[in-house]
């Protein structure tokens, strides 16, 4: 039996947005990138800093930032500091105000799944995944279901509260903090009955006429918007 060869690009990382998972999917490992956090500090040809990280110490002749968590969260990573981002060769960011910075800055739109890759297949055959007997408080009684935790952080968070408690009683409604709780959005958006589902993001995550080189870690040409 012969194994597949692993042919990403391997790219040091000083991350900790992240940790513990291949990339920003929890489950969903990058296909064309693979991060390598140990001893990034001290690799010399490339190395990619996200947020917190933007002003550590590093080797690496070319450094690329990346601006990952919300303005909302984290403003201090989006000042006007421009000694902030000198060192960078470019920055990675979803943030219109960077972009128009100049060249520098690349768009990245960031976005994850936290849907296993069991789940993303059943897209291609609603119906495989469902639970054979699920429990009472998970039980879809409409055609319409939502899930929405209650986290209000951000604009979107309340947008996304807005919505749901607009649609109370008239939807399913899932998620942490509601009536109907929820492990993994899976179990719910992929189940056996699932027919429509309502999901609210942040405007910035929804991906138009992006070019490809964007998306991606310097040395890469193929679009991948999962990393």
């Amino acid at each position: 039996m012969t194994t597949e060869k692993d042919t990403r690009k391997t790219i040091a990382l000083m991350d900790t947005n992240f940790v513990g998972q291949p990339g920003t999917s929890p489950f969903v490992a990058p296909q064309l990138v693979q991060w390598k956090r140990d001893a990034a500090d001290q690799a010399r040809d490339v190395v990619v800093m996200t947020d917190r990280h933007l002003r550590q110490p590093a080797r690496a002749a070319r450094k690329i930032g990346w601006l990952l968590e919300s303005p909302a969260i984290k403003p201090r990573i989006y000042d006007r500091d421009d000694d902030r981002y000198a060192r960078f060769e470019s920055v990675w960011t979803f943030k219109k105000t960077m972009l128009d910075r100049g060249d520098k800055f690349k768009f990245l739109p960031f976005g994850s799944t936290h849907l296993r890759p069991e789940e993303i297949d059943a897209m291609r055959d609603v119906g495989k995944i469902g639970c054979a007997k699920p429990e009472p408080h998970t039980c879809k009684s409409k055609l319409v279901s939502m899930i929405a935790s209650t986290k209000d952080e951000t604009s979107g968070h309340k947008l996304r509260c807005a919505v749901a408690d607009e649609l109370r009683g008239r939807v399913d409604l899932f998620g942490k903090g509601r009536e109907r709780r929820i492990k993994m959005k899976g179990e719910k958006l992929y189940a056996a009955t699932w027919r429509k589902g309502i999901q609210v993001v942040d405007i910035n995550t929804i991906v138009k006429g992006i070019r490809p080189e964007a998306l991606t870690p310097p040395g890469v040409t193929s679009s991948n918007n999962n990393v």
